[in-house]
Order: C-alpha cells, then structure tokens, then sequence
C-alpha cells in the first residue's frame, strides 16, 4: 500500500492525474501555482501560492467564499474558483519571480470552464491600462470561443486569435500558451497543439514599471474590463518554454504542485525529514493522489 498524502500532511503537495508519479520537470521554473484547494468551507479570501515564491493571490471586488465551487470531478482537484465576468478577478501581486522583461521565455496553464460568448481573459501580467506603460501580457477567450493569447512592450504588440479549438462550450479544458521570445506563441488545448503559430520575437520589455501593474487571474493585469466568466482552476505560470511533451504531460498527467512543511514523513517506508530532504525521496518512491482532497 502506498503511502497516501492527506491535506493535514502538508502545507502544499504534489499530486499525479494519471501515472500516479511525480514528474520531477513540473517543479523546473515554476513561479506561480495556484490549485485553489482552499475551498470546502473557510477558504477565505486568499489563494496560496503553492511554487514557494510567496504569490498569494488576493480575491478581489465582490468575491467571497462563496466563490469557491466544486468541479463535479471534472478535474483533477474538487475545487475551483467561480469568476462572474462582472469584476471578480485574483491579485497576485507583481513579484520579480512573476516578470519576464525582454528575454525570458515563459508559459501559462490552467483549466478552465465557460459558456460565455464574451471575450474574456484567464491570467495576465503587467499594466494593460490606457494610461500606463501598456507592458503586458495576457491569455484570453477569443469571441468565438477560441484560446488566444497578447504580448505587448508598450510600442510593439503580438496577438494571437480567432483560430484553434473552441473552448467556450460549458465544458472543462485544459489549457497552455508558451511564450517563445525569440520565436513563437504556442497554444494547447487538452493536450493538442491548436491554432496558428504566431511570432513574438519583435516585441521587447514587457516588464511594467507602473506602480500599478499586477499578475492577475480572470483579467488582464491591470486593466478594467474583459474579465472571465466561468470556473478557473490550477493556474500555472513558468519562466520558461514548455516543450510539447509537458505541455501535453500537464492535461493527462498533471496535478497539484505543493510544497511540505518542515517536519518527518513517512515516504515509501523511508523517514525523511521536511524542507528540501524531502522532495527527492517524494520523487525516488513516487506520490500517489489520496481520496479525501
């Protein structure tokens, strides 16, 4: 019997989908996840950041715990936010670790559900407001249910819409863009590649240095309006470009990154101590997802 995680276990965890192993490549770069298990009563209005990096999220306008929904087992994780498409959107402040300047590639995940015909935008970094520096980046819901995606350095801009898979039917996707600086935008739903590559390699800083600028969820920054409508969950963001492989790894076989507190487990039969002794021994004896999440 292998050993099994519970929530009292640990601050944050890592837990598998499908092959039930930890994929060491998911801790590689990772700057920003947010699983929101905090629901099921109590959950409060802050989403911890669970990459280390301390980017707790901030829910904010009219969001209270009553935001916090089951995903009827559509996902990986049974809980998830619920965005109104009115205002509701996740602070997460703009720390270093959240900003990609002129030449650092980077890459966003998330699941998402909507029905709305709206276009609406899932994360996005930086200032997008019309009187700012306009340094950004954003991925959104096209109009016509496509997953798109904005880069923008204030003078030189890149966008990426109207085509690929459509995303807006009600039911759950997973989503991923990769931000390829010297290259492309890349865009995968549930797994497959989808749409046209567009490239991205004229648009410079898009580092924002408006005291203003934020990394948001269910908006773009900084900026009032387009906000998302539906149900967003285990948002992910990397300073670095996704390979295919993990891209497609991160639908079949993805699960919560978290992080143990300091103090003893017992892995595999093996006694480790918490802090950075652990996270070998979760890799070497592999962490299976318990029932009770």
């Amino acid at each position: 019997m292998p050993w099994i995680p519970q929530i009292g276990d640990f601050t944050s965890a890592m837990y598998s989908r499908g092959a039930n192993v930890v994929a060491p490549w998911m801790w590689n770069g990772l700057r920003g996840s947010w699983p929101f298990m905090e629901g099921g009563g109590g959950g409060g209005t802050i989403t911890k950041d669970f990459a280390g990096f301390g980017n707790d999220g901030i829910l904010e306008a009219s969001m209270t715990e009553s935001d916090w929904v089951s995903t009827d087992g559509g996902v990986w994780c049974p809980r998830a936010l619920d965005f109104d498409g009115g205002g509701d959107y996740v602070d997460c402040g703009y720390d270093s670790s959240l900003q990609f300047g002129s030449a650092i590639d980077f890459s966003m995940s998330a699941w998402i559900k909507t029905s709305s015909s709206l276009r609406q935008d899932i994360a996005g970094g930086g200032d997008a407001a019309t009187t700012s520096d306009g340094k950004h980046w954003e991925v959104f819901v096209w109009t016509n249910g496509t997953l798109s995606a904005f880069i923008d350095d204030g003078t030189n801009t890149a966008v990426t819409t109207a085509d690929g898979a459509t995303i807006n039917d009600g039911n759950w996707h997973h989503v991923v863009v990769i931000f390829d600086r010297d290259g492309n935008v890349t865009r995968y739903v549930d797994g497959d590649q989808t749409g046209t590559q567009d490239s991205i390699s004229s648009v410079g800083d898009i580092s924002s240095t408006e005291g203003t600028a934020i990394q948001a969820i269910g908006r773009r920054g900084n900026f009032v309006g387009t906000y998302f409508d539906g149900l967003l969950d285990d948002i992910r963001i990397y300073n670095r470009a996704l390979p295919a492989s993990q891209a497609q790894e991160l639908y079949h076989d993805g699960g919560a990154i978290v992080r143990p507190r300091t103090r003893y487990y017992s892995i595999g039969g093996v006694a480790a101590a918490g802090g950075g002794s652990v996270l070998p021994q979760m890799l070497q004896h592999g962490l299976y997802a318990g029932t009770t999440l």
